[in-house]
């Protein structure tokens, strides 16, 4: 079994960095956007007095549903358009919040509850960098910073524009803060530009699918927003403009009662986070089929051939979801 976890204060947070074979040998992938996981839970669950707990896993951010098992505590976590949902017992996951309206849909269909927080927690990425607001808040260092996805960084190789999303977790996330506008096929660099106000355009990836991209913006208040084809027309459009979410939601159902029955630290005692303004507008959509024509237009935008809908799962004869599909 890979290793996808890193263990916070005796909990184990589940994240997707495998090791991969190179020119010169084995190492991680060290994606960026994989690795802000367990720095925000580290973060926020800092203060915690620490209570003896059952052994626990939470999966927390980014695109790694299909990572989960049963039991799992579940928090702003999405479903990954490239991978099959093979759930074993889904209703024994217990989910606090998902990263949007696509994924509620996804698991609702699968008979899984699912709380009414939504957002990727990577909107939370000052409380593990406290600084980047401040970078944020000055003049842009960087005019346009581009931000491939992992997948797609061979076609950015001779941009200086472009930043290697497997760098160093703080230099990415302060080239995204110093910078004016941000295009990137990097679902996290799209988030945490989000999170810090910066002006980000969302670019067509060559390898990745558009579930997760439809996702984020249906669930930060942008159902309508569409990538586009490359970095020109991205800088020509005005851009899906700020995000829409409540994260005081999204804090509030973190589980902190996997390490405490105390609940959560002080207010005063965590990092306080730029905070969009709370759901001013209806993240939509609600229903199964809005969700799918939110995906279908971002399908038909990234050139990728329409989907069997996947938000109302085929049913066996005692009218249950078959959960092994997605």
């Amino acid at each position: 079994m890979p290793d996808h976890h890193s263990v916070v204060r005796g909990v184990s947070v589940v994240r997707w960095d495998p090791v991969r074979l190179g020119p010169s040998g084995s190492r991680r992938v060290g994606n960026f956007g994989d690795l802000l996981g367990p720095l925000i839970v580290r973060a926020l669950v800092g203060s915690v007095p620490v209570v003896a707990r059952r052994r626990a896993r939470l999966v927390a951010v980014g695109s790694i549903l299909h990572l989960s098992r049963p039991g799992d505590v579940v928090w702003g976590a999405g479903v990954n358009g490239k991978m099959p949902l093979r759930l074993i017992d889904p209703t024994s996951l217990d989910v606090r919040a998902v990263r949007g309206p696509l994924t509620k849909a996804v698991l609702e269909g699968l008979g899984v509850p699912v709380g009414p927080a939504l957002g990727d927690p990577g909107l939370l990425v000052s409380d593990a960098f406290p600084d980047l607001p401040d970078r944020a808040a000055r003049r842009p260092r960087r005019d346009v910073t581009i931000v491939p996805n992992l997948n797609d960084r061979s076609a950015f190789r001779d941009d200086p524009r472009a930043v290697d999303p497997t760098g160093p977790v703080s230099e990415v996330v302060a080239a995204i803060a110093g910078s004016r506008v941000v295009v990137a096929s990097s679902l996290h660099a799209l988030v945490v530009a989000d999170a810090l106000g910066v002006d980000a355009r969302p670019l067509v990836s060559d390898a990745e699918h558009p579930f997760k991209y439809a996702d984020h913006y249906a669930g930060t208040g942008r159902p309508g927003a569409l990538p586009s084809g490359d970095v020109s027309a991205a800088l020509a459009s005005d851009g899906p403009g700020p995000a829409v979410v409540d994260l005081g939601a999204l804090r509030a159902c973190f589980p902190f009662d996997l390490w405490s029955t105390g609940g959560a630290p002080a207010e005063e005692a965590r990092v306080p986070s730029p905070r969009p303004p709370a759901a001013a507008v209806d993240p939509a959509p609600r229903r199964p089929e809005d969700a799918a024509a939110v995906l279908g237009a971002w399908l038909a935008r990234s050139g990728r051939p329409p989907e069997p809908h996947r938000f109302a799962p085929e049913r066996d004869e005692d009218d249950r979801p078959i959960s092994s599909r997605s």
